[in-house]
């Protein structure tokens, strides 16, 4: 477990370096709004998450990630947050279940880009 909590603090780490590399995202290009349902795909340990929970409110955001470690750690800062363990090629909610899908760092991690992106569709 230690070493989990490590590679965690070496992600979030190395993410704040990024981070301040990449255009900052606030929601307001995707004009997200209070209370639009909006899902995190592939949440890492938050960053995006606290943002959209920042912006529309905590009980509008769900986050998926397949790793238990950056989901647990989603949880905990965010107790309101739907979280779940998924990978974005195979979210675990139903078609037009959201208003908004989001992703920042994620594409390239997928096994199947391809599909990812189709399964963040909002409708079919």
């Amino acid at each position: 477990m230690l070493l989990v909590g490590l590679c965690q603090a070496v992600w979030v780490l190395g993410w704040g370096v990024w981070r301040r590399r990449l255009r900052c995202f606030d929601g307001s290009e995707a004009g997200l709004t209070t209370g639009q349902r909006t899902i995190d795909v592939g949440c890492g340990s938050g960053a995006l998450t606290t943002v959209l929970v920042d912006r529309i409110g905590v009980r509008s955001v769900a986050a998926v990630d397949p790793s238990p470690e950056f989901l647990a750690a989603v949880q905990a800062r965010h107790p309101g947050v739907l979280a779940r363990l998924a990978a974005a090629e195979a979210l675990p909610f139903e078609d037009a279940e959201f208003d908004a899908a989001v992703a920042q760092l994620v594409v390239h991690f997928m096994a199947d880009p391809v599909a990812g992106l189709r399964e963040k569709r909002m409708s079919p």
